[in-house]
């Protein structure tokens, strides 16, 4: 096979649409799952393509970043797709001028705090929920449709502009 944009990678999908985009793109080069060539298993996380033209899938973090295909983003195959809304919370408008933009530090999981593998423009929302968090951090909750698939991360949210 002829190696293409996602010939041995994997990637993170924030929602089912970013899912279907993705598996849509896939398709179209020529992978498919197992027995199938259809768009399926939108609510997983976790994507991986093989050499194979093969989809594989888990629902595991732990696994996919001990995973070695190469990390891949949603932005990296639709740059043009998302547009970060930034939003404090308590305060109405939109930023009057370039300013510097929110960094991802680290980010809260379940049971530990890891080194931040999203970076803002990841998402299309970003909250600030507390500036100067803890040790000169902000804490920020960032999602794209659907809040119950959001992250939480501490950061600088500077100026608040991606």
């Amino acid at each position: 096979m002829k190696p293409n944009i996602l010939t041995n990678t994997k990637i993170y999908v924030n929602s089912e649409e970013e899912s279907t985009k993705v598996q849509e793109l896939a398709l179209s080069l020529g992978y498919s799952w197992h027995t199938y060539n259809r768009v399926t298993n939108t609510q997983v996380p976790y994507l991986f393509f093989y050499e194979d033209m093969n989809i594989t899938y888990c629902y595991l973090s732990s696994h996919f970043d001990s995973h070695n295909h190469k990390l891949i983003t949603f932005k990296e195959l639709f740059p043009m797709e998302q547009k970060t809304k930034c939003i404090v919370l308590g305060q109405d408008g939109e930023p009057k001028k370039e300013l510097k933009p929110i960094e991802f530090v680290k980010a809260i999981l379940l049971s530990e705090i890891s080194k931040a593998g999203c970076s803002p423009d990841d998402y299309k929302n970003i909250e600030l929920i507390s500036k100067g968090y803890i040790d000169g951090h902000d804490l920020m909750f960032a999602y794209d449709d659907d809040r119950s698939t959001g992250c939480a991360y501490l950061g600088y949210w500077n100026d608040g502009v991606v």
